[in-house]
């Protein structure tokens, strides 16, 4: 029945706005005028990512879909987030092999439940596509359906179609009547979609269609994005961002060597779901930035407490406090992640403050720079041997950016662990951080590091902007600028309250128009 499947996936997609053709040329900062009405830069057409996918088809068909999810090609990334691009052939076999795979995991009995096969089509669509099926669309699905040999291989027939039209597996975005090049209002159901799959990484729900369907969503649209975030599935968003925000994948790969025996796969689990629940900890309580940067909290359980020197008997992660560590720079998981298997890492956890927190991007090293680093030896601290690397002029451009920052955590081993002493050499945790504007000071450890960015206007705009890129599923340009100054403002009026900040970009321009694509 592969064929049925593979011309509806082909004749749904004419009716995709696909934007290949070169836009318009973007504004320049100096040009926009923000009182003069929206900017925003135009959105590449883009498909549902990974975790979007899965949380849809969850949604739709109340399966588990994390282990077909997997089979898929994998996500591209823009401004270090997961985004869908590109279709090639082996994306479509894979949709197809995966909407065939959920719809054998369906419980189609439950699912139809006293529907005609029309019916059971129109329901379906109309919340997997986000939008209500066409005639021709119904037509379509229900002359699939007859083709089954019985009631339950109909039904799975319609879901394979419909997990895998273009409709479903797109963020399918118009604004009718716009010219190209224009910046123009997202058609409510576009709305929304987007809002849905940014908050809740899934598909909008009844409420939600219903404003749609009524054209009433961007007069309502701030009422929904404060109901979703108050709903339990806003913290899958919230897990989302910080899992690739902050790289916490990797901590489950870790290997580190001889030098930490005790570190194994169990200790690098318990660490992300260490971070984990930090992050779900400030969330649930102040869910400020300033909490997000400095709160003392440690969550471990007892494996983790013997290795970090954080007793506790409990089995389960529970809450302790450590005043040697702040906020997210202190999490041991973090710092594990940022440290080499036999050392710290003053550059890697000195590059992750810059690219992460004050949204600097550094050039790679040149190809002819040599990248060993003397082993670790008595009498020798890392902050010694990484000096002596990094002191070359080829170097030393770049690293005067980095090493300070790195060596004020230099409190912490290539675990995370709290030390005093490296290879019997007292520890130096002063740094220093240059050319980030109001973050730029002098400070003496991560404690003091914490509290300086977290006091800082610059790092509270790349914050907000680490979200904008989240929610968008792209990296901002110029014709941005007007709405990452407002969501900025915002977030500052609301003393950083990490809500807000996703309220505001919620019902910033950027978010809820789009820039028409020229042809």
């Amino acid at each position: 029945m592969r064929a049925p499947l593979l011309v509806l996936l082909v004749a749904c997609s004419a009716s995709i706005d696909d934007p290949t053709g070169s836009p318009r040329p973007e504004p320049t900062p100096r040009e926009l005028a923000c009182d003069e009405g929206p900017t925003t830069a135009s959105t590449p057409l883009t498909r549902l990512n990974r975790t979007q996918w899965s949380e849809a088809v969850a949604t739709l068909l109340d399966v588990d879909a994390t282990e077909v999810a997997a089979t898929l090609v994998d996500d591209a990334r823009a401004g270090g987030f997961d985004v869908g691009r590109g279709v090639s052939a082996v994306h479509l076999e894979r949709y197809l092999e995966a909407a065939a795979s959920v719809a054998a995991l369906a419980d189609v009995a439950r699912l139809v439940g006293a529907d005609t096969p029309t019916d059971f089509a129109r329901r379906l669509a109309r919340r997997a596509w986000r939008r209500a099926p066409t005639a021709d669309e119904l037509d379509a699905l229900t002359t699939l359906h007859a083709l089954g040999d019985s009631p339950d291989a109909s039904a799975r027939l319609v879901i394979e179609a419909i997990v895998a039209s273009p409709d479903f597996l797109f963020h399918v975005e118009a604004s009718p009547d716009a010219a190209p090049g224009e910046v123009a209002r997202l058609d409510d159901h576009a709305l929304a979609s987007r809002l849905a799959f940014f908050l809740w990484r899934g598909l909008p729900d009844d409420a939600l269609l219903a404003d749609a369907e009524a054209g009433v969503l961007h007069d309502t649209l701030e009422t929904h994005a404060r109901r979703l975030i108050a709903d339990p599935r806003f913290e899958l968003a919230v897990r989302d961002f910080h899992r690739q925000w902050l790289g916490l994948e990797a901590i489950e790969n870790l290997v580190k060597g001889e030098t930490y025996a005790d570190f194994d796969a169990a200790v690098a689990r318990d660490l992300r779901a260490s971070i984990e629940a930090f992050v779900a900890h400030v969330y649930a309580n102040d869910a400020t930035l300033d909490a997000l940067l400095t709160d003392d909290t440690v969550f471990v359980n007892a494996r983790l407490g013997a290795l970090y020197a954080l007793p506790t008997e409990s089995a389960s992660l529970v809450a302790t406090h450590d005043p040697n560590r702040r906020g997210l720079l202190g999490q041991p998981g973090l710092l594990a992640r940022l440290g080499k298997p036999d050392q710290s890492d003053p550059i890697h956890r000195g590059l992750f403050v810059r690219e992460r927190l004050l949204c600097q991007t550094l050039p790679m090293p040149p190809n002819d720079v040599d990248l060993t680093i003397r082993p670790p030896e008595p009498g020798a601290s890392t902050r010694d041997r990484f000096a002596e690397h990094t002191a070359s002029e080829a170097c030393a451009v770049c690293h005067r950016l980095i090493d300070p920052i790195g060596f004020g955590f230099e409190s912490f081993d290539g675990i995370g662990r709290f030390r005093t002493t490296d290879e019997g050499v007292a520890v130096d945790t002063s740094g220093e951080v240059l050319g980030a504007e109001d973050a730029s000071g002098a400070f003496d450890g991560q404690p003091e590091l914490a509290e300086q960015l977290a006091q800082s206007a610059t790092v509270r705009r790349c914050v907000a902007t680490q979200w904008m890129r989240f929610a968008l599923g792209r990296e901002e340009s110029a014709a941005d600028a007007c709405s990452i100054d407002d969501v900025d403002a915002r977030f500052a009026a609301a003393g950083g309250d990490l809500r807000e900040l996703v309220i505001a970009i919620a019902t910033s321009d950027a978010f809820h128009h789009r820039r028409v694509p020229t042809l």
